[in-house]
């Protein structure tokens, strides 16, 4: 978010703040977008650069290049690539961790009674 937001200004920045609230909105409204977690933080973010530009000097132009979260990322996701073996560690966790949705296993007179949903064998 912060890449997109290179050579704006308070102002424009003002209005992607007010865009990202409005999308906040509507989707509120959307059951299926109510609970997703790139608006809200998203939202926070265009929230955070709004405070920094409010708090420069007027005129001052957003550079991602000089913002010291963004700095702060890059060297953090430079770091982490820097780490052997830290790619094949997360795709081995990722496959030991099963989706939320998933069965958990066969369906035994256990596991109903913890999912009533599943009493019925359906």
């Amino acid at each position: 978010m912060r890449l997109r937001a290179k050579g704006m200004d308070a102002g424009a920045v003002a209005e992607a703040l007010e865009e990202g609230r409005f999308d906040a909105r509507q989707d509120s409204r959307h059951e299926d977008l109510a609970d997703g977690v790139c608006g809200p933080a998203e939202l926070a973010e265009w929230e955070s650069l709004a405070q920094l530009l409010a708090d420069a000097a007027p005129g001052t132009i957003y550079d991602p290049d000089t913002d010291d979260v963004v700095q702060a990322e890059q060297a953090a996701d430079a770091a982490a690539r820097r780490r052997p073996g830290s790619r094949a560690r997360g795709r081995r966790r990722a496959r030991r961790v099963p989706h939320p949705r998933s069965p958990r296993g066969p369906l035994t007179p256990a596991t109903t009674a913890r999912n009533p949903r599943h009493a019925d064998g359906a």
